[in-house]
């Protein structure tokens, strides 16, 4: 009986044995960095970060969207592009539209194939402003063109507020006057994770 069970696992030490090794083995035969030329990107973006509104500190709000990026691989570890997304905010239902530049290192360790890059731009709303998105992540490879990127960062916002001012607020009449509209700005923090394909 026990000889049975420690064939039993004996068996199946074999099996996880041989899976890895063969997962190592794909890994290491598509573990290719980037050929020099044209390169380009397809991702979708999920940010949660904290409301830094007057009135609002405390609320948590998501921005969930799409981006593409294409521009060009100078060597094997540097990519310089530009690119353009839609965004949504989850707490207000406002939409966005970043416009950014896109550096990004490509590094290689063995069959292990991390990357980090860095979106500078500007978000095109009527609350929007400077952005700041730096990730690091893993570059799945199929190939020197095609690969799938999955990557955590960090995700700054500057933002424009537009709030009403309460000492001004007519409490016999709201719906006659809402006081004066007051215009403050401030920076969103937070984490994204971002998924995507590049071609």
């Amino acid at each position: 009986m026990w000889l049975l069970v420690i064939e039993h696992h004996i068996y199946a030490m074999k099996k996880l044995t041989i899976a890895t090794l063969i997962c190592c083995s794909a890994l290491a035969a598509g573990a290719k960095q980037p050929e020099t030329g044209y390169r380009g990107f397809i991702d979708a973006d999920y940010a949660l970060f904290k409301h830094n509104a007057p009135g609002f500190e405390h609320q948590h709000a998501h921005h969930a969207g799409i981006s593409t990026t294409h521009g060009y691989q100078i060597i094997p570890q540097l990519f310089v592009g530009a690119g353009i997304g839609i965004e949504k905010n989850t707490y207000t239902s406002n939409f966005y539209f970043p416009v950014f530049a896109d550096v990004r290192t490509d590094l290689q360790f063995g069959c292990f194939t991390p990357y980090a890059d860095m979106r500078l731009g500007w978000t095109l709303a009527s609350d929007g402003g400077f952005l700041w998105q730096p990730t690091v992540g893993y570059r799945f490879n199929w190939g020197r063109t095609f690969a799938i990127n999955l990557g955590v960062g960090c995700y700054l916002q500057c933002v424009k507020y537009s709030y009403y001012d309460s000492d001004n607020w007519d409490w016999q009449n709201p719906g006659y006057n809402h006081g004066d509209i007051i215009v403050s700005h401030g920076v969103e923090t937070g984490l994204v994770v971002r998924l995507g394909i590049e071609f």
